[in-house]
């Protein structure tokens, strides 16, 4: 897989019901898979998906990648799962504010 072949530490997933980090987990890459989601009951459901490690993130109006990843990141550090220099995959969605409602998906790549 990608993620592995460019030797990441991890795979952030934003999102809101599961399913995007349910879809990644049905490839069983190596990479950990950090769901992160601002539902709780999202971040239950997912402790039982393989490979998943949820993180409720207790915030309104975030709207950037970076405002959900950087506290996540900060955690698994304090916990060594994440040293300085490891490099992550962000994959979240971003839906527009149009009339056919427009979603892009994006994936980046970043070292924390």
């Amino acid at each position: 897989d990608v993620a592995s072949d460019l030797k990441t530490k991890a795979i952030f997933v934003k999102t809101t019901s599961g399913k995007s980090a349910e879809t990644i987990s049905h490839f069983r890459p190596k990479n950990m898979i950090v769901a992160i989601t601002q539902s709780e009951t999202t971040a239950r459901q997912l402790c039982l998906v393989w490979g998943i490690t949820p993180v409720f993130l207790d915030k309104k109006n975030i709207r950037k990648m970076d405002e959900f990843v950087t506290p996540v990141v900060k955690q698994l550090k304090k916990i060594n799962i994440l040293k300085e220099g490891d490099h992550i995959v962000c994959v979240y969605d971003y839906q527009f504010k149009t009339p056919k409602n427009t979603i892009l998906n994006s994936i980046s790549i970043k070292s924390v």
